[in-house]
């Protein structure tokens, strides 16, 4: 079924055959290791694009109708970033940035795939930091898990990046980026009808399993979010 495993497992048994029991695993425990760190090395991020009509961004290879804001990258790393691969990653990001067109004025990292970063990796963000910024290129961190944020403020990156580049969702630091860098853009890629379309269906979900005056009330305020969304509707149109 798979190659790796197979040539692993090969070379552990003649390990056993040759060397004895215990070399023999060990061996196997080493080559396996060596391809566990050889995997985690490769650059593995996705490049995400807003899905129509959702607050949600997933991989553009896999959903080419995804929405993309012009000026504007988002890129995920599929992986925990640690000393094995930081470099790699460093050097995918800094060549889709170059590679873009059009141009773009801010990146986005989402990093909710790494659990906890090391001090390489941590180090490889400032670096991307630095070479971005001296390329008029600004950068925002998405969705960064404690103990990841934690060793950011410790190590003084995240003093580096700005703790205004740093948002709790990708959403948030896409809206930021359409408020402050893509004000032009803010008409074609306007958030807020999705957003308030979401509050509707909350209240009318909501609305639908109560009853008496809690669902009166549901309704009307079901009604002026209606009446806020046409009039955002008819500004986007």
């Amino acid at each position: 079924l798979r190659r790796q495993e197979f040539w692993t497992a090969a070379a552990a048994l003649l390990g056993v055959l040759v060397f004895g029991v215990l070399s023999g695993v060990l061996v196997g425990v080493v080559l396996s290791l060596l391809l566990v760190i050889g995997r985690a090395s490769q650059a593995r991020l996705s490049i995400l694009g807003r899905v129509p009509g959702r607050l949600q961004f997933a991989d553009l290879r896999q959903n080419p109708e995804n929405i993309t804001i012009p000026g504007l990258c988002i890129i995920r790393f599929d992986e925990c970033v640690f000393y094995a691969n930081a470099e790699p990653l460093r050097d995918k990001i800094l060549e889709i940035v170059r590679s873009y067109n059009p141009p773009v004025h801010s990146v986005v990292l989402d990093l909710e795939m790494t659990s906890d970063l090391d001090i390489a990796g941590a180090e490889m963000l400032g670096a991307v930091q630095d070479e971005l910024a001296a390329a008029g290129v600004r950068l925002r961190l998405s969705r960064l898990q404690p103990e990841t944020r934690e060793l950011l403020d410790r190590s003084g990156i995240t003093e580096k990046i700005g703790a205004e580049n740093i948002h709790l969702r990708t959403i948030g630091a896409v809206a930021s980026y359409l408020n402050e860098e893509g004000t032009h853009l803010q008409e074609a890629h306007d958030i807020l009808p999705d957003l308030v379309k979401r509050v509707q269906d909350m209240v009318r979900d909501r609305a639908a399993h109560l009853e008496g005056e809690d669902q009166t009330r549901l309704k009307a305020v079901g009604a002026k979010i209606k009446e806020i969304l046409e009039i955002l509707k008819s500004r986007s149109g």
